[in-house]
């Protein structure tokens, strides 16, 4: 088996990175910071909010208690996750506080 890891590029559109990303069979979003809304860096592209031909897959997601109900809002977002992978138990409670 062979996998194909790449350093991606800077993109100007959702349509170049969508491009892009259909070139794979799974993208990975991570760590754990990744959707933390409260980052200076935050942006919902993180969320990949588009349809892909490639699964989705998050490695170490982690998010606080204080999170959940900003997140809320993104979660229609994570519906199309084919795994969301834990970097904690806690936030996987969080995450499901999420959808309750």
């Amino acid at each position: 088996m062979f996998f194909q890891v790449k350093k991606m590029n800077e993109y100007t559109s959702q349509e170049e990175l969508v491009e892009e990303f259909d070139k794979f069979d799974i993208i990975i979003v991570g760590s754990d910071q990744v959707w933390n809304v409260e980052n200076d860096g935050f942006t919902p592209v993180y969320y990949l909010p588009f349809k892909l031909k490639a699964r989705k897959i998050t490695y170490a997601a982690s998010i606080g208690v204080s999170q959940v109900e900003k997140l809320k809002e993104y979660s229609v977002y994570m519906d199309d996750f084919f795994l969301i992978e834990y970097k904690r138990r806690k936030s996987k409670k969080n995450f499901r506080r999420m959808y309750s």
